[in-house]
């Protein structure tokens, strides 16, 4: 899996950065068809409350899924993109194993 990181020079602590590459690494262990991610970390000119942006996207086989969160900082920014991305994750891998509604079988007589 490939992980691009795009974060302002400062300001972005290293644990952090080491917390978002463990848990999508963590993402791509339960779905194997995840194969890139994006995380573009950035500071949202207007309320003094929300101006830290975490927008992440994954790609899996043919299907993109994205989260966008702000924060009062980074680090809950990431969290909470990250909370979203994991419920989505369990959904796409509970979808992939559940067994389809009707099997339709075709017999040449």
């Amino acid at each position: 899996m490939t992980i691009e990181l795009n974060i302002p020079h400062n300001g972005v602590q290293e644990h952090l950065i080491q917390f978002v590459q463990h848990t999508l690494l963590d993402f791509h262990h339960r779905d194997k068809d995840i194969t890139r991610a994006e995380v573009n970390l950035r500071r949202q000119a207007g309320n003094a409350d929300t101006e830290y942006v975490c927008e992440i996207t994954l790609t899996l086989s043919g299907d993109t899924i994205m989260a966008h969160r702000t924060a009062a900082d980074y680090t809950q920014a990431a969290r909470d993109a990250l909370n979203t991305l994991s419920e989505k994750v369990d959904e796409l891998v509970k979808d992939q194993k559940t067994p389809p509604d009707m099997i339709t079988s075709t017999v040449k007589v």
